[in-house]
């Protein structure tokens, strides 16, 4: 009938715990999919917020799947912040552990990180690792039959192939991204972002083969899915506008390069507006400024055309854009060419040469030069020169007013350097001065702690005068009585009792001389253990028959659970029975008949985890505190009345100590305790 009742409860135990698995993995994944649409709408930091709690609740959960797809969702939302180095972190720690994935959603979660990772390694210039990443994206899901995110599968290839020149082949996948272009109910945003996106890539590929009327047509394509963005986040607020400039710059492109200066001049006009009207694209502004420049010199409208020039280097200096300046003076080259300015064109394109490292320009320009006279090409040349020549002196003064503050700098740093060795001598005789005070301070802690141990040597002292004196005089009477009795045959009925409380007496007093013993052993210095190779299974085994015995005695249930394999630790044999032996006896001394005791022995984490609980009386609070100390204030009675001395979990602590292992307690008053003891495997 008991056994009935124990697998009925396991029986429960298992059915409840199926229902909990199935309703917790039933609960992420209605959270996984809440963070997600979080996502969608483009608001990144609530998906942030949600996502991070998803992943630790599916690691506390062991939830793999979970875990994957939300560190993915984790990936894209700091990548959408611009927080690249959290992102990249995120994608490889995904990437680390790709396997082929079974389940959908862990495909998504490898699928988001590495769509990240991919496009991080593009904006790095990367291309090799982007474009692998992307590939390896395209390869699984056809793999896995799954479409997930084609669209940006299809574009992200054709961009990278875009950018080796491969432009009638980017076309392709830029077509077929287009093809996959789905309007869903709630996506209309999505829908016409990537719309416009990839629209002006094909645009792109034509403008590169030099069909322009083709290239205008898809730009204006992409400006009618621009008008038609609405968006619904506020990080999302600048998206259409930053669409449009670069949109508007591209067909000023393709005007100029029709000779519709008049009409790339509209183009520019617009572009530049909105890229200085929106924070974090004045780079692009100025680009545009130099666009326009170009447009209005090809109309010859040079003061329009100068002034939209002198706007850009004002910006170039402000904002220091160091990329932006090879245009510039490429643009300004071309300015004073046209102005007839031989000296100043001559100088701003050696300025150009030596940024280059090319002579392009020269090769390009050869026809303009060869049509000047040799008296104007030799004048030119001439104050070109007289203009090196006053630079060259100037940079010569500045030299010298450098070496003099130099000079100046370094008799400052010697005078200093004086001033240091005095300091640090002046330093040098202050802290002799604060050691003796501190060695004084040391000395003083040092008495203190002598003390203390004369103090404890008396805690000693008086244990063992009171403790070992007490059974020993009480053995003396009791042998006394024994021996009077024995004389007079008519009382020899009492015989048997004196005799079980003076045996109880000696066992007392054999227990606490063996521990004074085993605990001044184990605090020497140069204690050590002679550890081997040995079976827990096998330990415990001998150590269930040696308390079997008082276990019946007591009428207490001893259940050991461990697995079916060996499970291999270093261990002194002598002493590890003798550390579980003593939490045994613990437990059997304050656990009352009825009760049981449960040891159960788990590998976890490469080691092995031993837990000895019982249904005891359990300890206070205030006595868990010291229950490892040495002649612990915790000790008290067993529940039959048996004795304790301090020491048998201070012994325990000493010897998993000396094991490498880590031992902990957990108890309340009438609930029981629970000793957990953690050792290494054996390698």
């Amino acid at each position: 009938m008991k056994h009935l009742k124990i697998i009925s409860f396991f029986t429960f135990l298992i059915f409840f715990s199926v229902n909990v698995f199935a309703s917790n993995e039933k609960k992420l994944r209605s959270d996984a999919f809440a963070a997600k649409q979080s996502s969608d709408r483009g608001n990144y930091l609530k998906c942030l917020n949600e996502s991070q709690k998803l992943r630790w609740d599916a690691i506390r959960q062991n939830n793999l799947k979970v875990e994957i797809y939300s560190t993915g969702l984790i990936a894209n939302c700091y990548y959408q912040l611009f927080d690249y180095n959290k992102a990249l972190f995120y994608g490889l720690l995904n990437e680390n552990r790709f396997e082929t994935p079974d389940d959908s959603l862990q495909l998504e979660g490898y699928f988001i990180s590495t769509f990240v990772l991919a496009d991080l390694y593009y904006k790095l210039g990367k291309l090799p690792s982007a474009y692998k990443r992307f590939w390896k994206i395209y390869y699984y899901s056809n793999l896995n039959n799954v479409e997930v995110k084609n669209i940006q599968i299809y574009n992200s290839i054709g961009i990278l192939l875009f950018k080796q020149s491969k432009y009638t082949k980017s076309r392709e996948f830029f077509f077929k991204a287009l093809k996959s272009t789905k309007e869903k109910k709630g996506e209309s945003y999505f829908y016409h972002f990537r719309r416009q996106e990839i629209f002006d890539n094909i645009g792109l590929t034509y403008h590169r083969l030099n069909e322009y009327s083709t290239a205008k047509t898809y730009y204006d394509s992409a400006l009618i899915e621009i008008s038609l963005l609405v968006p619904q986040v506020p990080e999302k607020i600048n998206q259409p506008k930053i669409a449009k400039a670069v949109i508007l710059g591209n067909i000023a492109k393709v005007l100029i390069k029709e000779k519709k200066f008049a009409l790339a001049k509209e183009y520019c006009k617009e572009n530049i507006n909105i890229n200085l009207g929106v924070s974090g694209l004045k780079e692009e502004g100025v680009r545009s400024l130099l666009d326009i420049a170009t447009a209005y010199m090809e109309t010859d409208s040079m003061e329009m055309s100068k002034k939209f020039i002198n706007e850009a280097e004002i910006l170039i200096s402000k904002y220091s854009f160091k990329e932006l300046i090879p245009k510039y003076l490429l643009i300004s080259f071309q300015y004073e060419k046209k102005k007839g300015n031989i000296v100043k064109s001559l100088s701003l394109l050696e300025q150009y040469n030596q940024i280059q490292d090319s002579l392009r320009i020269i090769n390009i320009d050869k026809n303009f030069y060869q049509n000047l006279s040799d008296n104007e090409l030799n004048e030119a040349r001439t104050q070109l020169k007289f203009i090196k020549n006053k630079e060259k002196l100037e940079r010569s003064s500045k030299e010298k007013s450098l070496l003099i503050s130099v000079l100046s700098g370094f008799l400052l740093f010697v005078s200093f350097m004086i001033f240091i060795v005095f300091y640090r001598s002046f330093l040098k005789e202050k802290k002799l001065k604060e050691e003796l005070l501190s060695k004084n301070t040391d000395l003083k802690n040092i008495n203190s702690d002598l003390n203390n141990l004369i103090e404890e040597k008396n805690e000693i002292i008086g244990f063992v005068a009171h403790d070992l004196r007490g059974p020993l005089a009480s053995n003396i009477g009791l042998q006394k009585i024994l021996f009077d009795k024995i004389k007079n045959t008519n009382q020899d009925q009492d015989i048997p009792v004196i005799f079980n409380y003076l045996n109880s007496s000696n066992a007392y007093l054999t227990e606490v001389t063996d521990d004074l013993v085993e605990a001044a052993n184990l605090e020497r210095v140069d204690f050590s253990l002679d550890l081997t190779k040995e079976n827990l299974l096998t330990v415990f085994a001998d150590i269930e028959v040696m308390c079997k015995p008082e276990a019946i005695n007591k009428k207490l249930n001893i259940f050991i659970q461990h697995p079916d394999n060996e499970v291999k630790v270093n261990l002194n044999k002598e002493k590890f029975k003798r550390a579980i032996l003593n939490i045994l006896s613990n437990a059997m001394k304050f656990t009352p008949d009825e009760g049981s005791i449960f040891c159960t022995i788990q590998v976890i984490n490469n080691a092995a985890q031993i837990k000895i609980k019982d249904t005891g009386v359990g300890i206070s609070e205030e006595n868990l505190k010291t229950v490892f100390d040495k002649f612990s204030k915790a000790s008290r009675k067993g529940v039959r009345g048996e004795k304790s001395n301090g020491l048998g979990l201070y012994i325990v602590a000493k010897i998993i100590e000396l094991h490498s292992g880590i031992i902990s307690i957990k108890s309340q008053e009438l609930e029981g305790t629970e000793i957990n003891i953690s050792l290494p495997i054996a390698t």
